[in-house]
């Protein structure tokens, strides 16, 4: 009987233990130095798996945020096909710097028209439905007064007047990406078909 007990609270120590720590990580996640936190809690797999940062991964947000604590305004992050440059950075990095900064405009070019469109539906469904998300950054709510589009997403911000929207895609050859931002974002620019022209 009383090993039993013994057992039992050991569990919830256990159950404890692992809620304090996920706690903490929620915490960090909404620092700016979070990022790798924040995409372990936010981003998923094709499963729906929380994903697991690799060294490399880690590297390159590493990499990242030293460069602007350093006053560094062009990064460039080069890696093979399937490394997951996308979900970390145009995907992850975007998501993690609206929660940080809802004023924060943000530009994202991709090679085709859909590459961009695919990302910024990624972004704005994860705003919308990821408890994660919301566990994180509470007050990032879809704009009532902005409409989303497939190209188009603002949020609640705290700076009225703002005419830029929050994220705005477009393929690297379409006309009209004009307009400020604070973060522009390059994600698969070149394809065979863009590459081959004059």
């Amino acid at each position: 009987m009383k090993r039993d007990k013994l057992i039992e609270k050991n569990e919830i120590a256990e159950e404890l233990i692992d809620i304090s720590e996920e706690l903490d990580k929620v915490e960090r996640a909404a620092t700016r130095s979070g990022i790798n936190d924040f995409n372990e809690l936010v981003l998923k797999d094709k499963n729906n798996n929380p994903i697991t940062q690799g060294q490399i991964h880690r590297f390159w947000n590493w990499f990242i945020d030293t460069c602007l604590l350093k006053g560094r305004k062009r990064i460039g992050i080069c890696a093979p096909m399937e490394h997951g440059k996308t979900n970390q950075i145009s995907i992850g990095r975007i998501l993690h710097s609206i929660g940080l900064d809802p004023n924060m405009r943000i530009k994202l070019v991709s090679c085709i028209d859909n590459k961009a469109k695919e990302k910024t539906t990624a972004v704005k469904k994860i705003i919308q439905y990821s408890e994660e998300y919301q566990a994180i950054f509470p007050k990032i709510k879809p704009s009532k007064d902005d409409s989303w589009t497939g190209h188009r997403l603002v949020v609640n911000r705290e700076a009225y007047g703002t005419v830029d929207a929050t994220l705005e895609s477009q393929s690297v050859t379409a006309e009209g990406i004009g307009g400020r931002c604070d973060l522009l974002v390059f994600d698969d620019v070149v394809d065979e078909q863009n590459s081959m022209t004059e």
